[in-house]
């Protein structure tokens, strides 16, 4: 597979000049397409730095469309750029790629791009589950890929075919689709394709293969989604090639769309629960009426459970399969499960942040510059020393 490059750009030129720098420096690059789309906004810089830019790997496309588009319309028609091209990675101007990206990109389209069970590549490897508001850790495997349904902005790739598959569901739609989802994608703006491409994959029952190490990073600047800069969805980036990817039924790490492990791999992790009609919902946050199974295994308080488990060991689906004592978690029936959606706190940001937990007291992380040197020392039992 030779994808195209795509790199979808609006009104910040020094984060198109990183991402193109980052491009620049990827190994295996041999006759490829570089296509800057640019969505204008009046200033003429952001076509100036995609004119300057020297591409010496292959041929360089610049698309200045006449008309503003917006986010969702943008991304659509760089996604459609694979029917032309055969497949393409669409990058967006705030992300940073590993030098291994092209690689990785091209041996997972290979691998997964007749395979009508997915919907496209990401390259960014998540470690913040939107959904659940904390921390996310996939099952470790001897792969150095998983899969989830959940589409990927920041950083992806897909074939002609699996876009096609997309588009032609969406254009049978009337109006904006009505497929349930989670309940943080509900507020998520009328200008997120993402929104569109998620309600696609779970209408069609496909996912997204992952990598557990990113070849993609965001630095999430400012624009469209985000206001002010930030590094919280900074992830490491793959230094190394050789990639071992996993086929979707070999591996053990298949997520559904809310981030947990399907049914039929938490039962590889633990056989005792063949026994039972479950869903899991380890991060409590599964509406009710949308849990077709008799039993829930779950953070959310329930009735008479089953069996309880202790969330001590990560990720947390090593809790149900090694029986970590504790009543974090708990097998339930589904008709005696608490409805309400389970929150954030203190203890679970600790254990999926890997903060300590007086970190997050008021008095110690409110740092004032009145503080006396020695404070953190007192903190600390006697004898011990912070060195």
């Amino acid at each position: 597979m030779h994808p195209a490059i795509v790199v979808a750009t609006h009104n910040r030129p020094r984060s198109l000049m990183r991402v193109l720098s980052s491009l620049k420096r990827g190994i295996g690059l041999d006759d490829v397409t570089l296509i800057i789309s640019i969505d204008p906004d009046g200033a003429d810089v952001v076509l100036a730095t995609a004119e300057a830019f020297s591409w010496e790997f292959g041929p360089k496309r610049i698309i200045a469309h006449s008309d503003h588009l917006g986010l969702r319309r943008h991304l659509l028609s760089c996604g459609d750029l694979s029917q032309e091209y055969g497949a393409v990675i669409v990058i967006e101007d705030d992300l940073f790629v590993s030098p291994w990206f092209y690689e990785y990109a091209s041996q997972a389209l290979g691998l997964y791009g007749a395979d009508a069970r997915i919907s496209g590549v990401s390259l960014y490897a998540p470690l913040f589950n939107e959904t659940a508001e904390l921390g996310f850790t996939p099952l470790n495997a001897p792969y150095d890929g998983y899969f989830m349904q959940l589409p990927s902005s920041w950083g992806q790739a897909f074939t002609a075919a699996q876009w096609k598959a997309f588009k032609t569901w969406l254009a049978a739609q009337e109006g904006e689709p009505d497929i349930p989802v989670p309940w943080n994608v509900e507020g998520w703006s009328q200008h997120s394709w993402k929104k569109l491409l998620l309600m696609y994959m779970l209408a069609a029952d496909t996912y997204y293969a992952y990598p557990y190490l990113g070849l993609s990073t965001n630095f999430s600047t400012p624009g469209s989604h985000h206001f002010i800069a930030s590094t919280h969805l900074q992830t490491p980036l793959r230094m190394h090639g050789g990639f071992s990817l996993p086929t979707l039924d070999e591996s053990p790490a298949v997520y559904d769309v809310f981030g947990e492990l399907l049914p039929e791999r938490m039962t590889r992790l633990a056989p005792w629960l063949e026994d039972y009609d479950f869903e899991v919902d380890l991060y409590g946050k599964k509406f009710l009426n949308r849990v077709n199974s008799k039993f829930l295994l779950t953070a959310k308080p329930g009735v008479a459970p089953v069996r309880t488990f202790g969330r001590s060991l990560k990720p947390h689906e090593l809790n149900i399969a090694f029986d970590s004592e504790g009543d974090t978690f708990r097998l339930v029936r589904t008709n005696e499960c608490s409805e309400h959606l389970v929150w954030p706190n203190k203890d679970s940001l600790s254990y999926y942040f890997n903060v300590w937990r007086r970190c997050m007291d008021h008095q110690y992380v409110a740092l004032k510059s009145d503080l006396p040197v020695d404070y953190f020392e007192r903190l600390l039992p006697a004898g011990k020393s912070r060195s």
